[in-house]
């Protein structure tokens, strides 16, 4: 069954941006829907009591400073909309950490061991993929379990015109068009670390099939909007002449999404908290 994404009945939005920008929102929208309700559970079951860790609380502080700022920008947009044009270029950025460091804390709550912390963010990401994949980390929602080889996202087809659709959306499609689109970012990085003009000679070729081979998970989505929010790619979020409600529904979609995760998350880690230091501690 499609979903209706709620917009103005006039076409104010889409005569006043850039092209581009009318999937941005679409994949917004999409997530920030299907993700309303959405709980987590965790299979791996370990039961031994740890010790107080300042790393751990040291972070735990970091992501409540980051959830109380994001609330308080919410409520601000919402109070007053033209707040919303100066904000909006840094919420992928603040909703990509506040998502990273709950990762960070589910993991160590899992597999104490400070080390965790110092991981990289694809590798945090990589492992929460792998969580996933076997099974470990289950969502409520089944769009969010769909994991997808980089190959099989980068050639789903869509049909002409599906990505501005606003109306009856196919939430799976539009997921796989978002993961197509996760893809093409992950390529476009690969070809910049690398300095390859193009993937046409032997090594490039190599590490593009690599990439492709690898998976790709919708929750990559925080991290690879946070590495493009400062880049052409979302350079519309800097246009002067955009009506300001498109700003606040895009803030707004955002904030919904990363809200939806971090209630979620905040349970499951309760959970795990309980067991390994005998309290909550969101």
């Amino acid at each position: 069954m499609g979903i209706i994404i709620s917009v103005p009945k006039t076409n104010f939005i889409y005569s006043k941006i850039p092209a581009n920008s009318h999937t941005h929102l679409n994949y917004l929208a999409n997530l920030s829907a299907i993700s309303s309700g959405i709980s987590i559970e965790c299979r791996i079951s370990e039961q031994k009591r740890i010790n107080e860790s300042e790393e751990l609380n040291n972070k735990i502080k970091l992501l409540k400073l980051t959830k109380i700022n994001l609330d308080e920008e919410f409520k601000m947009i919402k109070s007053f909309p033209n707040f919303a044009q100066s904000s909006v270029s840094w919420v992928s950025i603040k909703s990509y950490y506040l998502f990273f460091n709950l990762l960070l804390i589910m993991e160590y709550l899992i597999w104490p061991d400070e080390a965790v912390f110092k991981k990289s963010h694809k590798k945090t990401m990589s492992t929460f993929v792998k969580y996933i994949k076997e099974g470990n980390i289950i969502f409520n929602k089944s769009l969010f379990n769909v994991i997808l080889s980089c190959y099989e996202a980068l050639n789903f087809k869509a049909k002409p015109g599906e990505n501005l659709k606003i109306l009856n959306v196919d939430p799976e499609r539009r997921i796989k068009q978002t993961l197509k689109k996760i893809v093409r970012y992950k390529l476009n990085e690969l070809r910049k670390e690398n300095n390859f003009p193009n993937f046409r000679k032997k090594k490039a070729k190599e590490k593009r099939t690599e990439l492709l081979n690898s998976d790709v998970h919708i929750c990559e989505f925080f991290y690879w909007y946070r590495i493009r929010a400062n880049y052409w790619d979302l350079d519309f979020l800097c246009e002067q002449n955009i009506n300001s409600k498109y700003f606040v529904m895009f803030y707004e979609n955002y904030f919904k999404l990363i809200d939806n995760l971090y209630r979620a998350f905040k349970v499951i880690i309760n959970k795990l908290a309980k067991i390994r230091l005998g309290k909550e501690i969101l």
